[in-house]
């Protein structure tokens, strides 16, 4: 994935986090992409969306917001995508790590954010473990404004 966004993007920098602190920030001024780019940009997204699930959750929230500019990406939306892949350039080697802890209990954490979004609406997340590591995790823009 690294090596065939490269292709597209000449940037080697690294990043220390999957998502830049202006993540939810929407930029209704910004350029939007070409069609050409647009297609790169839905194509990394459908790969990072199969990558978040199976190998790397603490990609979720930037996912989670970069999959819903998918239909009409913008160059802000594009740097966003840029952070992220830097991120992963940073940690190629950091490794998924399951274990039990031994007491068969399943361990929840659920987080609400809300009015995070411009268009007022709210982030939510939530996590599985059953010791070390996440075995079900996800984070998601609430559609609802209640």
């Amino acid at each position: 994935m690294l090596a065939e966004f490269y292709k597209h993007d000449k940037t080697s920098t690294t990043a220390k986090t999957p998502a830049a602190l202006h993540l939810f920030q929407v930029n209704n001024e910004a350029t939007p992409l070409s069609n050409n780019a647009a297609a790169v940009f839905h194509t990394f997204m459908a790969k990072a969306l199969f990558l978040t699930k199976h190998a790397c959750p603490d990609l979720a929230t930037a996912v989670a917001f970069l999959s819903t500019c998918v239909t009409c990406p913008d160059q802000d939306d594009w740097k966003k995508l840029c952070h992220m892949m830097q991120y992963l350039h940073a940690t190629p080697d950091l490794p998924l790590i399951l274990c039990s802890d031994g007491t068969g209990n399943v361990n929840w954490w659920v987080d609400g954010s809300h009015s995070t979004h411009p268009n007022a609406h709210g982030h939510s997340g939530f996590c599985a473990s059953l010791g070390k590591g996440m075995i079900m995790s996800s984070s998601l823009k609430q559609k609802l404004n209640t």
